[in-house]
């Protein structure tokens, strides 16, 4: 199992033969999965195939079925009745919620560090580029912080000479970094690293 309770790397003798992104939750199921495989294998059904299938499956009626949400509160509805059957669903429930929660404290500190980097940012930009579009210019690369150059001169809002202008401004101070140089009729690429280092995952 490598990335979370819904989404888990499956290998077979040492070697990788896919990742499983699903609806279903729990240890219980990724259990249920691996024998799924193993035996659609058994039966002649190459294993990639057996992961790209699971991957459709949507689950069955009354088995954590999402009947209703009032109030904020998600009702379930699931058909488990012997102990460790209920046992292995509320624990699988409780990883979910966990794997969402941590995500969303991800979330957040992400959501902080970009915010920080756009005020920092602005401050930089004003300086730097010493113009009245200085505030366009920041929200284009933040919006789209890998671009072409002639996207940024047709959609920053920017006149056109001031554009390429100021896109020149920013490569020379090392704000953004050249992916492509410009040939013929193509636009040269950029990056703006300080966001795309900040989304790294």
């Amino acid at each position: 199992v490598a990335e979370g309770p819904q989404s888990f790397a499956i290998t077979l003798n040492d070697s990788p033969i896919g990742t499983l992104t699903w609806n279903q939750f729990g240890e219980h199921n990724v259990h249920n999965a691996l024998a799924a495989i193993a035996a659609a294998r058994h039966a002649g059904v190459p294993a990639q195939q057996a992961v790209a299938s699971l991957c459709e499956f949507s689950g069955v009626l009354r088995r954590m079925d999402l009947i209703s949400e009032v109030g904020g509160v998600s009702v379930y509805d699931d058909f488990a009745h012997h102990p460790t059957a209920i046992r292995k669903t509320l624990q699988g429930l409780r990883d979910a919620l966990q794997a969402l929660h941590e995500q969303a404290k991800v979330n957040i500190q992400t959501a902080d560090a970009i915010f920080g980097l756009h005020n920092e940012m602005r401050e930089r930009f004003r300086e730097l580029l010493n113009s009245q579009f200085h505030d366009q210019a920041l929200d284009f690369v933040f919006a789209s912080p890998v671009f072409r150059n002639d996207r940024f001169v047709e959609r920053s809002g920017i006149p056109a000479t001031s554009a390429r202008l100021l896109s020149r401004r920013l490569v020379d101070a090392g704000l953004l970094r050249t992916l492509q140089p410009a040939a013929g009729r193509r636009a040269a690429l950029y990056a703006f690293d300080p966001l795309l280092d900040l989304l790294k995952v």
